[in-house]
């Protein structure tokens, strides 16, 4: 079971001038919301190669520490590991480098995790410590290799945890989907492949009833699932609503309609009705009714 992940900073979240990787700060909100098998919360931790001063004073140790949160601050990534105290672990302070085995043990001790090596995920671009960490009983996902876009790690992550429920895949999945113009409502399963549940979504109403209104779009409830590939991508993703929702929907525009509840453009102030909902046209030229915000007339 994973209670811990352990994360390299250089290479792995930021390139060499401190650039943080696309992907990387949203990715680590979503995984600071993961729950362990025990339903406790993952403990997201940095564990990182720095100084090593001659001699190894308390006072080398301090300011070598505050340099590294520089680095922490210059990024924006501080708050993701806060507190620092617990949450960031140095070879500066432990004095060996990884792979060094005490590394890894004083991170989760740092990190108060009641747990082994063999309980923790660590993630790295470095090939050779991805090998070692693997021989000390870690589990490891190689940066560059095994995933090499932060916006997919959130659901590879998750599916390496093995946590049970659905609360992990759900976060990782929700931002994931709404690249896709879905909102993720639940889940239902998830296989080792694919995920099934519940969105949101625009559908195209195809109804002669309508009208010219027929093809608009309006959005509606959709029995979701979607496939992933081993390294959690999202490789396709289908979507359909229930028919009795379609003909609710048609049945509801058709009322609208009836009642002069649509607005299409700039409502008229000299109309005794103010207009529920109003026609938008997006970038492809559909025609999407959507729900007047009154306060935004």
């Amino acid at each position: 079971m994973i209670k811990a992940l352990l994360l390299d900073l250089g290479g792995t979240l930021i390139d060499a001038q401190e650039k943080v990787f696309p992907g990387v700060p949203d990715a680590l909100r979503v995984i600071e919301t993961f729950e362990t098998a025990e339903q406790e919360p993952l403990v997201v931790c940095l564990v990182s190669d720095f100084t090593m001063p001659e001699p190894r004073t308390e006072a080398a140790i301090t300011a070598a520490f505050a340099d590294y949160l520089k680095i922490l601050d210059r990024t924006g990534l501080r708050p993701l590991f806060e507190p620092v105290d617990e949450r960031v672990t140095l070879s500066t302070q432990v004095g060996v480098r990884k792979p060094a085995a005490a590394l890894f043990e004083a991170a989760l001790a740092r990190a108060k995790v009641d747990g082994t090596l063999s309980e923790a995920l660590f993630i790295t671009e470095d090939a050779g410590h991805i090998a070692a960490g693997r021989k000390l009983g870690m589990s490891a996902l190689q940066f560059g290799v095994d995933f090499s876009d932060w916006s997919t790690a959130a659901l590879l992550i998750s599916k390496r945890i093995g946590a049970s429920g659905f609360r992990n895949s759900e976060a990782a999945l929700r931002p994931a989907l709404a690249d896709h113009g879905l909102q993720l409502q639940s889940i239902d399963s998830v296989g080792p492949n694919r995920i099934r549940g519940t969105a949101r979504n625009l559908v195209k109403l195809n109804a002669p009833e309508l009208g010219d209104l027929s093809g608009v779009h309006v959005e509606l409830p959709v029995d979701l699932e979607a496939h992933l590939d081993p390294a959690g991508r999202i490789t396709a993703v289908q979507s359909r609503p229930r028919p009795e929702d379609v003909a609710e929907a048609v049945q509801a525009v058709q009322t609208l309609a009836a009642n002069r509840q649509i607005a299409d453009g700039a409502p008229d102030p000299t109309s005794p009705v103010l207009p529920t909902h109003r026609l938008e046209t997006d970038a492809e030229g559909g025609r999407i009714l959507r729900r007047c915000r009154f306060t935004a007339w």
